[in-house]
């Protein structure tokens, strides 16, 4: 019998760009390696975003927050030695063949893909990616979960 493997990395992925009419489709991966001590030992993000910036966080998308407050948040969560971040991003040339589902679905594999080259982590069988949206990514070797807002 095969035991379950047990989740080391959770990745979050999203897109952007989906809505204007012209111009690239991007995606960003945010890895988060899962303490040895397990998933009951994770902080909350609001609570390390507080600590570090003094800021309550109390929305749930990114785009509620000023200019200012988003880089402040991604400053913090980048000197997190259990967090990675990588970007890809689609060409519109690529967008008007293969529509702009596909290609919002094709940067969000290159985003996870560069980051797990990135940093050198090769298992796939490990990672639970979280996918924004109600979609999970077709033809993606991963274990996923939607996550709607």
């Amino acid at each position: 019998m095969e035991r379950k493997q047990k989740i080391k990395y959770i990745i979050g992925v999203d897109e952007a760009g989906r809505g204007p009419l012209a111009g690239p489709v991007f995606a960003a991966a945010f890895l988060i390696r899962v303490p040895k001590s397990g998933a009951e030992s994770f902080f909350k993000l609001s609570s390390l975003i507080r600590a570090n910036s003094g800021m309550v966080l109390k929305v749930k998308d990114s785009k509620q927050l000023a200019a200012e407050h988003r880089e402040k948040i991604f400053k913090i969560l980048t000197r997190q030695k259990n967090f990675r971040w990588a970007a890809a991003s689609v060409s519109e040339k690529i967008i008007d063949k293969i529509n702009i589902q596909n290609a919002s679905e094709l940067a969000m594999k290159k985003a996870v893909k560069k980051l797990l080259e990135k940093y050198g982590i090769a298992a796939a069988k490990n990672c639970l990616i979280l996918v924004d949206g109600n979609r999970k990514i077709k033809n993606f070797d991963f274990p996923q979960k939607t996550i709607i807002k």
